[in-house]
Order: C-alpha cells, then sequence, then structure tokens
C-alpha cells in the first residue's frame, strides 16, 4: 500500500506543533531546540467528519516517522488525526547534536511531553499509541508509565525477544570495525523482510540507521527485556497486539505471550496471517488491517458497532489457512494463554 508523505513539523513543548520552530541559540540554521523534535501529521480533510481520536506513532528500529506514511493517510481518510515523531538517534536529525544519541529515557520524556500537551489542547479528544516492533515496546511502556494520558494501545511486533540474540551481538562487534551497514545489520535486514525493494531501499535508500553504539545496544536490550513487565502494568486501557504469523525477525510466541502478561482485561491478540516483521509500517499495510483497526477502534473508544470478532485471539487471514499456518496458530494460541482460536474470515 503505497502513500505520499507531508512535510515535516515540529513539536515544541509549550507552542505545540509547528511548521517552524527553531532555536534562536542555536549556532547553525535549521537546528531545533533541545527539548523540540520533529513530527510528521496527517490530519482528517474538510471532507472527512474527524472522530476526534489522536493516533501517535512509534517507529521500528532503524526506521523514522516516514514508515508510517501508509498508515497515516490511510487512517486520515477515516477521520483520525495521526502523528508520528522520530525517536532521537534516527530520522533526518539523527546527525545533529542533541538527537545523534539513541537515548530511550530521553525518547519517552519527548513522548510524553507530547501526549501531555494533546490532553491539554484537546481535553476531549482520545488519544491511542501505536507502535511496531521497538516502537511496540516503547509504547507498552509509555502506556504503563502514563495511563491517565493514554485511552488505548496498538503494539505490532513488540520484539521483546529476537531470533539468534548471540549471533546478532557478535555480529554487532564485527560492525564497530567495518561499518554500517555490516554483518549484524545485513543478518536484521533479510530475517525483517523478503521483499528485495525494501531490503535494498533499507541499505541503500540514506532513512535508515542499521547500527548502534555499545552503549546504545545496551539500552536497546534493557527496553525489549522489559516489555513483560511493563505490560503487567497496564491494567485498564483497551490494548491489540499484532503478530505477523511469518515474522522471521522477533519470535511470534513472545508476541503471544504478551496476551497473558497484560493485566488489563480488554485484549486481544491479531495474528496477520499474511504478514512478516512489519505490518504497519513502510508499505506493508494491507487494506485488510486498515479496517481491522478502525472498527477495533470505533468499537473501543467511540462504542460504535461491533467488534470485527470479539475472541481474545483472531487470524486475520487470507481464506482457509493452510495445515502448516494452523499449526502455527495452534502454538501461538498455547502461548498467549487462551482457548481455541477462531479465523477472521476475508473482509
Amino acid at each position: 500500500m503505497k502513500a505520499s508523505t507531508p512535510p515535516y513539523r515540529v513539536f515544541c513543548p509549550g507552542s505545540g506543533i509547528l511548521d517552524n520552530c527553531i532555536d534562536s541559540s542555536a549556532s547553525s540554521a535549521g537546528h531545533l531546540a533541545k527539548s523540540d523534535f520533529d513530527v510528521l501529521q496527517w490530519s482528517p480533510s474538510n471532507s472527512t467528519h474527524s472522530k476526534n481520536i489522536n493516533l501517535v506513532c512509534v517507529h521500528a528500529f532503524g526506521l523514522s516517522a516516514r514508515a508510517f506514511s501508509a498508515l497515516g493517510e490511510n487512517l486520515s481518510t477515516r477521520g483520525y488525526e495521526v502523528l508520528a515523531s522520530d525517536l532521537r538517534g534516527f530520522g533526518e536529525r539523527r546527525g545533529q547534536e542533541g538527537y545523534h544519541r539513541v537515548d530511550f529515557r530521553v525518547c519517552l520524556a519527548d513522548l510524553r511531553a507530547l501526549l501531555e500537551y494533546l490532553r491539554i489542547s484537546q481535553p476531549e479528544a482520545k488519544t491511542v499509541l501505536v507502535g511496531e516492533s521497538m516502537g511496540g515496546a516503547v509504547v507498552i511502556r509509555l502506556a504503563a508509565a502514563v495511563p491517565d494520558l493514554v485511552d488505548a494501545v496498538i503494539a505490532s511486533a513488540p520484539a521483546w525477544r529476537i531470533f539468534q540474540v548471540p549471533g546478532i551481538t557478535a555480529r554487532g562487534l564485527v560492525d564497530r570495525v567495518v561499518g554500517e551497514p555490516g554483518f549484524a545489520s545485513e543478518w536484521v535486514i533479510k530475517r525483517a523482510t523478503s521483499c528485495d525493494e525494501l531490503r535494498h531501499y533499507w541499505k541503500h535508500g540514506g532513512r535508515t540507521r542499521l547500527t548502534l553504539t555499545i552503549k546504545e545496544a545496551y539500552r536497546y536490550l534493557r527496553l525489549m527485556q522489559a516489555t513483560p513487565d511493563h505490560a503487567a502494568k497496564i491494567r485498564t486501557l483497551p490494548t491489540l497486539i499484532i503478530q505477523g504469523l511469518y515474522d522471521r525477525l522477533s519470535k511470534p510466541l513472545a508476541s503471544a505471550g504478551l496476551l497473558n502478561r497484560l493485566s488489563t482485561p480488554d485484549k486481544q491478540l491479531m495474528i496477520a496471517a499474511a504478514c512478516e516483521h512489519l505490518v504497519l509500517e513502510e508499505n506493508q499495510l494491507s487494506q485488510k488491517v486498515v479496517e481491522f483497526i478502525d472498527s477495533w477502534l470505533d468499537y473501543h473508544l467511540l462504542g460504535l458497532g461491533a467488534p470485527v470478532r470479539r475472541e481474545p485471539v483472531v487470524v486475520l487471514g487470507r481464506g482457509e489457512l493452510s495445515e502448516e499456518d494452523r499449526n502455527r496458530v495452534n502454538k501461538l494460541v498455547k502461548a498467549a494463554g487462551v482457548g481455541k482460536s477462531q479465523t477472521v474470515p476475508v473482509f
């Protein structure tokens, strides 16, 4: 699902989302104040009825807010305000002072400031945190920390367990010598997608960051490993976990197990039978997923209509599942700690 990307805007705490918010004391033109950060914004058109729901999207490792272009464009036409931010260390300004390091404490503070702004400036609006992979882990942690600023959570492949971590670590140490993209980056790219076009874009497109320093890698692993504990602290918020059935980067069984760790009774695991690691980003989004998310939000936040399915675990498939796919699904259902799964018909 292809989409266009709007121009970047800037979130300035105390001022809001502006076309520009340059620090007058900055030595180089175009540099932001330390508390500001870049966002992309997709708004409903004048002809679209606004649902008064803000989606705050957090991207996967290596990517940027641009990865949510298809999601933003499609959901804005359905009445949602969609915001996506570049986490520090990634995106357009990753080479600038103050934005070049991956520090999740600062990233969480940035996002919290955005949530506080939305709650104060739009007290009647609902706010939904949406994250994929690393972003999924970030939104789970943030929702656990500030549940009063959030109304629902959607986390896709919240990658708290990665395949072959020792091998990635060894390759990463070699990467520190040979540069970017190196052995670890090549492995991650191949496991994240089977799409040759996307693999080439990540390696040569110039918009991805594919390596971490040793300190940044340690911070990343700490964030991921704490995800189940943070999930357990989400006690009331409606939460949707999305997992691609053919994910070869993060372990689907781990994502399914998060459903069992969530304390909230209002939770659901949606298995995207045709998807790999990315479901929401980098033009991997399908119309079926858009419709499912729209229906889920309508029901849980607006009380409109009936949900696509009420079961704790559902499968968004392409018709009848193969025996291999059914076996995969059964393992995820068992990991989620719930009863027999129901296959979602094509809709």
